[in-house]
């Protein structure tokens, strides 16, 4: 393939997407192809880098089905194999609309609706945590106006267009058409220490707690929205124990990039704290059961700068890296910018070593029992280097979700460590597994 031929894929897929796409549906969804192989069959909406047979179609110049498209990441129709007899339906889906919100003007607002009629019911803590999340994920699409007539237009003249905003969950079409057929090469357009500023609405959970009056707002710890009115964050953070300290948590501010600029590419959203519920298991200054709730004012208005993350339900976490984000201190001091780094998940020996067998006496106070790996994570960079800090404590660490697309899973919470960044000193994390049957109970009773 020449330099030149390229864009011509692109321009192809770009054009043509409009008369062979199917703009109501998900990934996951079911669908019919009928361009790729010659042939009406089913298929599945799938990300185009996950089906080899689309981007070979395209590479030689057919046409896939679209199930959603934005102008960065597709859906295609994938084919499979499925015997005739067997009669597929569609996974129950929510219904996405957009609306104008009261704090801009132009940015949409996503609320979703389940499907009438629809009667799964989730018979674990789990269960119900996992069925949000696919609920929460919907809301990455919002629907807009199409500018072309559509023909097989079951929406009305809509197409969906994703949100998402993390450059990891896109498959860039620029890489359609490198190399040959069989050796494609993919081409992709880099508070805490080591870490790198965070894109828009590339964390769209996070949020910053803050403390004070509402003219004079500190931002002390961070959290994570996970549902309409709830924020998980850390059990110290809800509250300065010290009388004449910062007193309660009062504030949540959502869709934020930098706390101090208005500058920047962000939708923030402030809503008072009407109600703070540590697990009541939790008793300051005990390290044990570090996390709490937030109860906001009033629903979230969901955008996609805001919106949901997912909480890890499996005790084990099958990922050698997770993601730190927070407004903490960095290598050069405190900062405003939302920062994220990558941190290695660690052998729990390795933090039992250096907190277990610690000299630090007041350290020593709050873990009588030791670090305990039924309710605790343990993460960081044994060379040092990279951390979670000052600041940082109640922020999430998370991975990307292979599905659903462009969401997070909340593994952990930032709670407490040693020395920033130092060598040999991890840091320790709230096990968001272990309180799973807790947070559902309070946020989805």
């Amino acid at each position: 393939m020449t330099a030149f031929s390229t864009p011509v894929v692109i321009l192809f897929l770009r054009l043509s997407v409009a008369s062979a796409s199917r703009p109501n549906l998900y990934e996951g969804d079911f669908c019919e192809t009928d361009t790729i192989i010659g042939s009406r069959s089913q298929g599945v909406c799938r990300k185009l880098s996950q089906c080899p047979v689309a981007v070979e179609a395209i590479a030689e110049g057919k046409m896939p089905i679209v199930c959603a498209y934005d102008w960065f990441s597709y859906l295609v129709c994938c084919p499979v194999d499925v015997p005739a007899q067997i009669q597929l339906s569609p996974t129950p889906r929510l219904s996405v609309r957009t609306q104008k919100s009261s704090y801009q003007s132009q940015e949409k607002r996503t609320t979703a609706t389940p499907i009438v009629g629809t009667t799964e019911t989730a018979s674990t803590p789990q269960d119900k945590a996992r069925k949000k999340c696919e609920e929460y994920a919907m809301l990455v699409w919002s629907r807009v106006k199409t500018p072309v007539l559509l023909l097989d237009d079951e929406d009305n003249g809509y197409y969906k267009v994703s949100e998402c905003g993390i450059p990891e969950a896109h498959v860039l079409v620029a890489a359609v058409g490198f190399g040959t057929k069989d050796q494609i090469s993919w081409w992709c357009g880099g508070s805490l220490y080591g870490g790198t500023k965070a894109h828009p609405k590339e964390f769209p959970h996070m949020a910053a707690v803050g403390f004070g009056t509402k003219d004079q707002i500190s931002w002390w710890c961070g959290g994570s929205l996970i549902s309409e009115r709830f924020v998980l964050t850390a059990g110290h953070c809800i509250e300065d124990p010290n009388p004449r300290g910062k007193g309660r948590a009062r504030w949540v501010r959502l869709g934020d990039l930098n706390l101090a600029s208005s500058e920047d590419d962000a939708r923030p959203q402030d809503y008072a704290v009407v109600q703070r519920i540590p697990h009541p298991s939790y008793r300051y200054p005990s390290k044990y059961n570090d996390v709490a709730l937030l109860r906001v004012e009033r629903d979230v208005e969901f955008s996609g700068y805001v919106r949901p993350a997912c909480l890890h339900t499996d005790y084990g976490v099958e990922r050698a890296l997770a993601i730190a984000t927070g407004w903490g201190r960095t290598s050069t001091g405190p900062t405003q910018d939302l920062m994220k780094v990558d941190l290695s998940l660690l052998e729990f020996r390795k933090c039992q070593t250096t907190f277990n067998t610690t000299l630090n006496p007041s350290l020593q106070r709050t873990l009588n029992d030791g670090v305990l790996e039924d309710s605790m994570l343990c993460a960081g960079e044994l060379q040092g280097g990279k951390d979670t800090c000052q600041g940082d404590s109640g922020g999430p660490l998370q991975y990307l979700m292979d599905t659903p697309y462009c969401m997070y899973s909340l593994v952990g919470i930032t709670s407490f460590g040693m020395e920033c960044a130092a060598a040999e000193s991890p840091a320790i994390y709230t096990r968001v597994s272990h309180f799973v049957p807790w947070i559902v109970s309070v946020v989805w009773p």
